[in-house]
């Protein structure tokens, strides 16, 4: 409901005098509004993955499971974005108000920069999570912020670089999939050595 009535608010607030809603800055500040709302779902529900096993102490009985502990943290986060349906289901409706405003998201590398950078936070939220019992989501924000600000011109070159060789923007993202893709690898480790730490005490 909270959703149905951002969306309908949003197209109110773009009418015009006529009582005409342009299509594509309505669909652009939908999108825009719900994209923010699924990431702070996303990251809220990442802070508390595994709040409830800590607290009633059957952390130990969850690793138990026959399963490789990192695929156990995979399927709880994949388990909880079903938590994300609603604002997913609106977000579809989003697309359909004016569709080239999505194909130009989806086609902006920076928009796959920013999903990277979104997935480092995840992982980051759910190991400080595991440190920490309140205030995960925020310190995790500050550490991506100034991480992001300090590692930004190290990534930029090799970007740009690799971008004017090949004649194509798209080209930029690749270096960006890497460094998030070891990073993400390194966060996953970390998580699942204090998971182990925290079982056994």
């Amino acid at each position: 409901l909270a959703y149905g009535g951002f969306v309908a608010i949003s197209g109110w607030v773009q009418s015009d005098s006529s009582g005409e809603i342009p299509h594509r800055p309505w669909a652009a500040m939908v999108m825009a509004g719900l994209l923010l709302a699924m990431a702070a779902e996303g990251g809220v529900f990442a802070s508390r993955i595994f709040h409830d096993e800590r607290k009633s102490g059957t952390l130990p009985v969850t690793l138990g499971f026959p399963l490789p502990t990192w695929r156990i943290v995979v399927e709880k986060l994949g388990g909880g974005s079903l938590a994300l349906l609603p604002v997913i289901a609106w977000f579809l409706f989003a697309t359909r108000i004016d569709e080239t405003v999505f194909q130009d998201l989806v086609t902006d590398y920076r928009t796959w920069m920013v999903g990277l950078v979104y997935l480092v936070l995840v992982h980051l939220v759910v190991l400080l999570s595991l440190y920490v019992r309140w205030g995960a989501l925020p310190l995790a924000l500050a550490l991506v912020v100034i991480l992001a600000g300090c590692g930004f011109p190290l990534m930029w070159l090799p970007a740009t670089a690799l971008g004017a060789a090949t004649g194509s923007e798209d080209a930029m993202v690749l270096p960006a999939i890497y460094a998030c893709g070891v990073v993400v690898a390194v966060l996953l480790a970390m998580i699942v050595l204090r998971l182990k730490a925290v079982a056994a005490e």
